[in-house]
């Protein structure tokens, strides 16, 4: 009776295992279906480095402000973004610079390093991007991709798949059924307050820069309402960014 028993909990394993692997193949065909929409993996995983300006719109205390700016990123662990603020009729400039290990906030001139939760959040900002890329998602063992239905976005059916790694929090990731181009990225993020919410990107607007599909509109909400709603007006991809971009602001 006991080799019975031990018997079927081998079948119900190894039945088990089987249909996590028939998942995952169906999660990493969603994730191939993207990349080769978004360009390809080989061009894809060429893209190391990279500069966007855009202009918008955000909403901050209550009120709406334009502005525009320039978001610079090289992977895996760089990244500054810049936002010129209209408030009241007088322009602010924000600064934000994660290299590494540190991150510095600046505006109005005073520079701040960011530690602790906020630090933390930047990071998990970039790592968000990151997974964006796509490609390290078929490569890198690291991630674990789970499904998580269909919904729609703008009407149109979209594919999530959820992908975890140690270390990081859970991003969402959305992929419009149809064309396989990424519309929505969600994850747990820190609001001005410091309080945790939930961000969402939508992604629209593809256009074609240098083979690869880039959105040229996002929108981003913080607990289902808008937050930031941007256009892209000039994106390009870069071999390398000089160390002094991701210097710290002001210097030392």
């Amino acid at each position: 009776m006991r080799k019975v028993l031990s018997l079927s909990a081998a079948v119900c394993l190894v039945l088990t295992l089987a249909g996590r692997a028939a998942a995952q193949d169906e999660n990493r065909a969603v994730i191939a279906k993207a990349i080769k929409a978004t360009g390809g993996e080989k061009k894809l995983a060429k893209l190391k480095a990279a500069k966007a300006k855009f202009k918008g719109t955000g909403e901050f205390a209550g009120a709406t402000v334009a502005m525009t700016g320039e978001i610079t990123h090289q992977m895996p662990g760089r990244m500054r973004i810049e936002v010129q603020v209209e408030v009241q009729g007088q322009n602010l400039t924000v600064l934000y610079v994660l290299n590494g290990k540190k991150a510095w906030l600046q505006a109005a001139g005073e520079t701040m390093e960011l530690k602790g939760e906020e630090l933390d959040d930047i990071k998990e900002e970039l790592h968000a991007e990151h997974i964006q890329t796509l490609v390290p998602l078929l490569k890198d063992k690291a991630y674990t991709l789970d499904a998580l239905g269909e919904i729609k976005i703008n009407d149109r059916p979209a594919v999530g798949v959820r992908v975890t790694s140690k270390g990081h929090k859970d991003v969402n990731l959305y992929f419009d059924k149809a064309t396989g181009l990424l519309t929505k990225s969600e994850r747990r993020a820190l609001d001005d307050t410091k309080k945790e919410i939930t961000e969402e990107s939508f992604f629209s607007d593809y256009k074609d820069v240098d083979g690869v599909k880039v959105p040229m509109k996002v929108v981003v909400h913080h607990d289902g309402k808008k937050f930031v709603e941007m256009e892209i007006t000039e994106q390009r991809f870069l071999d390398q960014i000089d160390d002094s971009e991701f210097a710290r602001p002001g210097g030392k």
